[in-house]
């Protein structure tokens, strides 16, 4: 009977990854947080708001498609953040920074650096250090 758990659990994983509750959601966005901005601190608190006991908020993390999910409210708010980011870069690059217009510039697919630092492979360079010691022994 525990097979058959797991199939059941397997065939519902793709339904299960678009059907969150409204309770599950709010635990994704709490997640997709830097800790030191969460509200409340804790996941016991969350769990104490939600109505929710601890212990099912921890098994909501088991579930199929919750890693994506949570990644995917931290990417959307990650996109929110670029406009303002974008903005500072550009104003750096009009006073004159050279670093925030080279990297604005690649950013735009405009320029790329001519030299780069790479092995033979064209992979990260590598530096190997030897000691040689050429001297034989006086005998």
């Amino acid at each position: 009977m525990a097979g058959l758990g797991v199939a059941v659990a397997t065939e519902l994983a793709p339904i299960r990854a678009n059907a969150w509750t409204a309770d599950q959601i709010a635990f994704q966005h709490w997640l997709a947080l830097p800790p030191p901005s969460r509200e409340p601190r804790s996941q016991k608190e969350l769990a104490r708001q939600l109505e929710r006991d601890a212990s099912t908020l921890s098994d909501w993390k088991k579930l199929p498609g919750w890693g994506d999910a949570v990644y995917a409210v931290a990417a959307e708010r990650l996109r929110g953040e670029l406009v303002p980011v974008l903005g500072a870069q550009i104003a750096e690059a009009k006073k004159g920074s050279l670093p925030h217009a080279q990297w604005l510039f690649q950013l735009a697919g405009l320029w790329e650096p001519k030299a780069a630092l790479t092995g033979g492979d064209g992979g990260p360079l590598r530096i190997v250090v030897e000691r040689v010691d050429d001297r034989r022994s006086a005998g």
